[in-house]
């Protein structure tokens, strides 16, 4: 039976911290634009919480509450995407052991995030589930055919060993005998056959990442069968049968907030942070003791925008207009660093006031977001159960 044109999927997720800070909305909103175009999955990463701390029950499932109220917030849709626990689908868990007997030790050793705390904390606190983690992320990603996943340049190696592992697993166990043959009947269901060819051999060959790309994307566009999809996508990737959807970073271009202390990032954990859903009298008093240009030690002093850790929050916050007289402003010393931060609190209150907004109608009956949690885990775990179906099939392990 041919399957509709297949839209690119993404998926992505954050670890339950509770209430979001500012520095988090700019991520939410490249969320939010990828549901216009992708099937989106977005998560709680309550499993990879446990590396870095047990935390008792009643304060973990509050924390995913109160970042599911934030995600919503800011726009998220359940219709429009699938919100899931990670912990509850228990797809992820099993996948993650059978995806660790084909990850080989030295790829798990070599990632950056590893090595660094490896060279920082004492031995006896490196445990298997941190050196495991990116094996994890590999299941959380492929459990859901995720093709990008949004990332900063800090887990861009995560999302590329995921896509290792998941190559590494179709070439073992998706070529059995007659697989060229079969590939090459189920190209003539391609509208364009001869072009699929020309570019999967330039893949094959010259290593051509963007042919290798447009070969999957003439595959996606056509109305094809389930199995004819995962051969022609995985010829395409040079492997076997694509069993396991191989991911792709997608550079999340987002702003960097830096933290009220005008130090490193925002972080709740820093105590240098804004809710995203804190009220205005708040994060005002927060602003007041933020530091500033050191050149302006009285009024009259003038001072530079650049060097300014509130200017770098007006360009974020404000409307240009006000950039242009605070930045005036502050050469000419014409405004104080006191009214500078007045008009700050203005533009942050301009964009976390509709927030609130949204939010209370959650935040009044958690109840609803019980539901909306029911409904994702519901759809996600349709979509990873077929998914490990595919791979106990492959790997010769009897169906649960």
């Amino acid at each position: 039976m041919a399957e509709a044109p297949r839209r690119p999927r993404v998926l992505s997720g954050m670890r339950p911290t509770g209430m979001l800070h500012l520095g988090h909305l700019f991520l939410l909103r490249k969320w939010v634009e990828l549901q216009e175009t992708s099937d989106c999955s977005f998560f709680v990463a309550d499993y990879h919480a446990l590396t870095t701390g047990v935390r008792n029950e009643r304060e973990a499932k509050a924390n995913s509450i109160d970042m599911l109220v934030c995600w919503l917030a800011a726009g998220l849709d359940p219709e429009r995407s699938t919100l899931f626990i990670q912990s509850q689908l228990r797809e992820h868990a099993e996948l993650h052991l059978v995806l660790s007997m084909v990850c080989p030790l030295p790829w798990l050793e070599r990632v950056p995030s590893f090595k660094d705390k490896a060279d920082t904390a004492k031995r006896e606190d490196l445990s298997y589930g941190l050196l495991g983690y990116p094996v994890l992320q590999a299941a959380d990603i492929i459990a859901h055919s995720a093709d990008h996943v949004p990332v900063g340049d800090d887990q861009e190696a995560h999302v590329e060993l995921a896509a290792r592992v998941a190559r590494t697993f179709n070439d073992r166990f998706g070529k059995p005998d007659g697989w060229q043959e079969r590939l090459a009947e189920l190209e003539e269901q391609l509208p364009d056959a001869k072009e699929y060819r020309r570019l999967r051999q330039a893949a094959a060959q010259d290593g051509d990442a963007a042919a290798r790309g447009k070969a999957r994307e003439l595959v996606d566009a056509a109305e094809l069968g389930r199995e004819a999809r995962q051969v022609l996508r995985g010829g395409a990737d040079g492997g076997g049968r694509e069993i396991l959807v191989p991911p792709a970073p997608l550079k999340a271009e987002v702003s960097r907030l830096a933290g009220l202390d005008g130090q490193a990032k925002m972080s709740k954990s820093e105590r240098n942070d804004i809710g995203m859903l804190e009220d205005r009298e708040s994060f005002a008093a927060k602003l007041k003791a933020m530091p500033t240009d050191p050149a302006r030690v009285r009024r009259s002093d003038p001072g530079t925008p650049a060097k300014c850790p509130v200017y770098g929050y007006h360009r974020l916050f404000s409307a240009e207009e006000i950039q242009s007289q605070v930045a005036e402003g502050c050469q000419s010393a014409g405004i104080g660093c006191i009214e500078c931060k007045g008009l700050l609190a203005d533009g942050i209150e301009a964009q976390v006031a509709p927030l609130r907004q949204r939010a209370e109608p959650w935040l009044r009956d958690r109840d609803k977001i019980d539901a909306i949690i029911k409904q994702g885990n519901d759809r996600a775990r349709a979509h990873a159960a077929g998914v490990l179906s595919d791979v106990r099939r492959a790997v010769g392990l009897p169906q649960a």
